[in-house]
């Protein structure tokens, strides 16, 4: 896909960067969502994307529980050679998140593929799978791999979705920074060439989530970091 229609569709990086609440210690992303290099400073291959960041990566130990964001539906899984690996995603609707929009998570390259049937429901904090390396032993990482979860956000105005071998192609799709979706109650901000035209500091959002003792924080939110954070 040539560099401009990926950036009309949403695909640069904003500038947002987050907040943990209470000083909450959460795994930390790196590269972030539209950067054009790789979790060690390297510079990502332009074979795909342009070069650009499509989702954005959190380093973990391999068998680190990946919690679901808000409540939803997995719609799509699939385990395929490098570069993909054991991937799933997971629909929420505008009644499961409050927001005006259907978003769609991916969540790739999991130790083994999820339990999860396409059609199960899952509920905020629910553990959806484990981290791992799948599909990262290649190129400039090695056989050695990165254990690592990428996750991915895309947004629509419609609820339709084609099934594909490989991915789910909802109608009307846009790409969206996973870190700009905590800006969206606040800010009511649902495209990333608004979030990125934000101020600095309008784009430090206060980061929800779940503590290692199954405490969400702070209660009553619909939306929490897809890892589980320590307690500050």
């Amino acid at each position: 896909m040539p560099q401009h229609i990926q950036e009309k569709a949403g695909l640069s990086n904003t500038g947002v960067s987050p907040v943990y609440l209470y000083g909450a210690e959460c795994p930390e992303v790196k590269p972030f969502f539209g950067d054009q290099t790789r979790y060690d400073g390297s510079t990502r291959t332009p074979r795909f994307y342009q070069g650009y960041h499509e989702g954005f990566d959190i380093s973990l130990p391999e068998g680190t529980p990946l919690v679901a964001l808000p409540d939803g539906e997995d719609v799509h899984k699939f385990s395929g050679p490098v570069l993909v690996g054991s991937q799933i995603y997971i629909r929420h609707t505008p009644e499961d998140t409050g927001f005006p929009r259907y978003i769609y998570f991916k969540y790739k390259h999991f130790r083994e593929l999820p339990e999860l049937s396409v059609g199960d429901r899952v509920k905020m904090g629910q553990v959806v799978g484990l981290s791992g390396k799948i599909g990262t032993t290649v190129g400039h990482i090695g056989s050695e791999g990165y254990p690592h979860l990428r996750l991915s956000v895309y947004v629509s105005k419609l609820g339709d979705y084609k099934w594909e071998k490989v991915r789910v192609s909802p109608k009307g799709v846009r790409y969206f920074d996973p870190m700009a979706q905590y800006l969206m109650w606040n800010a009511k901000i649902y495209d990333n060439h608004a979030v990125r035209d934000l101020p600095p500091d309008q784009k430090k959002p206060v980061i929800p989530y779940k503590t290692i003792d199954g405490r969400i924080v702070p209660a009553g939110t619909r939306l929490i970091w897809p890892v589980m954070c320590k307690s500050g």
